[in-house]
């Protein structure tokens, strides 16, 4: 956990593209903390949290999916929401591949020129 907090630190992994947190201790406070950093983690494109060894509240839940709205580079997040959080959270992951499709393509053109 302790090398998850260091790379979740904004600037401390600047290509950090994908974090793998399953099967942990994590709780609602350390929930909170990563969706706090997710939200300015701009290389970020995936993080996976299933199978912690507590239930996430509905308020740790609602911080990640508000976080993922907010980091546009985030297409993944892999943890188990109720249904209307989990709904937004595909609704936003859609989103965000669109805008990363759409910045891809501008890039190519751009390329072109």
């Amino acid at each position: 956990i302790m090398l998850a907090e260091e790379a979740l630190v904004p600037g401390a992994s600047p290509n950090l593209t994908k974090l793998n947190l399953e099967s942990n201790k994590i709780g609602n406070p350390g929930l909170l903390a990563i969706a706090k950093a997710i939200a300015k983690l701009p290389t970020l494109t995936a993080i996976k949290l299933r199978h912690q060894l507590f239930q996430p509240s509905v308020a740790a839940q609602q911080a990640l999916v508000d976080a993922m709205e907010e980091n546009t580079s985030l297409v993944t997040l892999g943890i188990d929401l109720k249904k209307d959080l989990r709904v937004k959270a595909d609704r936003i992951e859609s989103r965000n591949r669109d805008l990363l499709r759409k910045k891809r393509n501008a890039a190519r053109a751009a390329a072109k020129k």
